[in-house]
């Protein structure tokens, strides 16, 4: 079975992880500042060190008191290390995997 050739497939493999923050009282607000911090974070061990960490973002999901942030990394270590920087308590971190769609014509 042959798998369509597309503009992506010829970028590299990039692990992406979720950070799960699970906090009484979360508000936009919060999540912005906690997010700006994490960035700065990230980009100072980026930095400092050379490997591969880019913060992708941070999804509020106000009803259920959770933060997700999300990274792409070398690994779970290296987020670990710009979260504990970024004074951002989380409850873990997991490997994920984005699952894009194919758009289909009409």
């Amino acid at each position: 079975m042959s798998v369509p050739n597309d503009s992506t497939s010829d970028l590299p493999v990039r692990r992406t992880f979720l950070v799960e923050c699970y906090l009484p009282s979360l508000d936009r607000e919060e999540v912005s500042a906690s997010a700006a911090r994490v960035e700065t974070a990230a980009k100072a061990i980026r930095d400092d060190t050379g490997r591969h960490l880019a913060y992708l973002g941070a999804t509020l999901v106000a009803q259920d008191e959770v933060v997700f942030h999300t990274f792409s990394a070398d690994d779970a270590a290296v987020v670990d290390a710009a979260c504990r920087q970024a004074a951002i308590p989380f409850t873990r971190i997991v490997e994920s995997e984005a699952m894009p769609t194919r758009r289909r014509e009409a």
